[in-house]
């Protein structure tokens, strides 16, 4: 079996989840051959083992020239730097890229990374929400409830997070906005049940926190919906809703990894995960997707739209 090394750079809570889900796929060559982060201390990450870690990919890239896979799980404003250093490092036989969500921290950065992606077929952003086992049931269930129920004419979504304390200043920054953070989330949700057509960004009253309006369309007839996203919360929640033309309410709590479908008052049909293994599982559903079925459920054009839409007005975050 052909040995495919993967280099994890960033050594963050990311990464945990890429290591834990990375075993399952051992049994086909898959192997994390090591690490890169800045930080000495991260070099206990991998528990004592025997994988290095490197301060840097220059070092990295001399001592596993071989590597077919680099993960880029540092925080988003330095996605952009560290693709280019990762093309430059392993130049002459770059491997493929998998970024963290969102590519980068602007619209003309993404540009950019996708400009070299298309002509070189290297880079894959991880938008994990979109496997999530309950969006996995409800996109397969997706042709019989609009048989059922008609169309899907209104969306909702509500992705919050606790951040509105001073002593999270430092992550808020590490992630730019609520928006940016969880507004790619609610998207490659939305993505796997209707087509987007249109965005605009409002900032919300509260600080941190936003609201955006989209159009849609769904099995060719037109929608509406909103996505807020929240720092000023004080639990976290990751709701997404989808009303049908017959009144019918498909329901996707993603924290609770559960699902419901509901028509005239009752639950007709409805999904259980395990919500301690929640983000596991969506990076093991992703990575069955990029090297198992190799059937890329959001091609690359779709995820150049999903960023555009996200970041196009970055002047209102």
């Amino acid at each position: 079996m052909e040995t495919k090394e993967v280099v994890i750079i960033g050594l963050g809570d990311c990464a945990i989840s890429h290591v834990q889900a990375l075993e399952q796929f051992k049994k086909y060559g898959y192997t994390i051959s090591a690490g890169v982060d800045v930080d000495r201390s991260k070099r206990d990450f991998f528990h004592g083992s025997a994988i290095p870690v490197y301060q840097d990919v220059i070092t990295a890239a001399r001592r596993h020239p071989e590597t077919a896979i680099v993960i880029i799980s540092t925080p988003t404003p330095t996605h952009y730097d560290i693709f280019s250093q990762v093309c430059t490092a392993f130049a002459g036989r770059i491997p493929q890229i998998l970024i963290e969500k969102p590519s980068a921290d602007t619209y003309e950065d993404v540009v950019d990374m996708f400009h070299k992606d298309l002509q070189e077929g290297l880079l894959t952003p991880l938008l994990h929400f979109a496997y999530s086992p309950e969006v996995l049931w409800a996109q397969n269930r997706l042709p019989y409830w609009i048989k059922q129920s008609g169309s899907i004419c209104n969306y909702q979504a509500f992705f919050a997070d606790p951040r509105k304390d001073p002593e999270q200043a430092q992550k808020r920054a590490v992630l730019g906005s609520s928006w940016k953070d969880t507004g790619i989330n609610a998207l490659s949700v939305a993505y796997r049940f209707f087509d987007i057509s249109g965005l605009t960004l409002h900032p919300a009253l509260e600080p941190f926190d936003y609201e955006a309006t989209i159009a849609f369309q769904s099995n060719g007839r037109k929608g509406t919906g909103s996505i807020t996203t929240q720092w000023n919360s004080t639990l976290s929640m990751y709701i997404s809703s989808f009303q049908f033309e017959d009144g019918s309410r498909l329901t996707l709590d993603h924290y609770s990894v559960r699902g419901a479908f509901d028509t005239n008052g009752q639950t007709t049909d409805t999904f259980s995960g395990d919500a301690s293994q929640r983000r596991l599982s969506h990076y093991k559903n992703l990575y069955e997707d990029l090297f198992i079925t190799r059937k890329q459920i959001i091609p690359n054009e779709d995820m150049l739209k999903l960023h555009k839409l996200l970041l196009a007005d970055t002047k209102k975050q």
